[in-house]
């Protein structure tokens, strides 16, 4: 086709092809706001077309960039829709045990709970629960501060999606 040649490629115009993670809020996620060609803002509708798929849920989402009109060829983009970051709400220690309790993430199926001796986190302890509090028994009674921080998580289709880490607390 003639009119084929003029034309110019959908995927030379920029916008971001690493969409970093977005975070669950229970409607439709848009990442791609514009979209720019030597300087000229393109029209949507006019001279592409942006087609959304799974893009509510957490889990894997899907972008199709469509050039119509002047531009031609098709772009795929692929991002993720994860839980929130956790807000701990208590962290309190005694001789025996660390107590925690954090807020609710919305999405969330589970928490991972992390604990360590060192700020670093190397040489972590790490356990998964449905509850918004966890008791972590102290094994060692000599150690005077330990590090704990805590993620929301969800399994989808056998793949679990992590939001980020709350602040890590020091407890004593």
């Amino acid at each position: 086709r003639e009119g084929d040649a003029a034309k110019k490629n959908i995927m030379t115009c920029s916008y971001d092809p690493e969409i970093p993670n977005k975070v669950y809020t229970g409607k439709a996620i848009e990442p791609i706001k514009s979209m720019v060609y030597q300087g000229i803002t393109l029209r949507k509708g006019v001279d592409y077309t942006l087609t959304y798929k799974n893009n509510v849920k957490i889990g894997k989402a899907t972008i199709v960039i469509k050039g119509i009109g002047n531009f031609r060829e098709t772009d795929t983009l692929k991002f993720k829709i994860v839980p929130g970051k956790v807000k701990i709400t208590k962290a309190k220690g005694t001789k025996k045990k660390i107590k925690l309790k954090y807020k609710k993430v919305k999405g969330a199926g589970g928490y991972e709970i992390q604990w360590a001796k060192k700020k670093s986190f190397k040489g972590k302890k790490v356990k998964k629960t449905k509850k918004l509090k966890y008791t972590i028994k102290r094994k060692d009674k000599k150690r005077k501060k330990y590090y704990v921080r805590v993620r929301a998580y969800k399994k989808v289709k056998g793949k679990y999606y992590y939001g980020k880490f709350s602040k890590k607390k020091k407890v004593k």
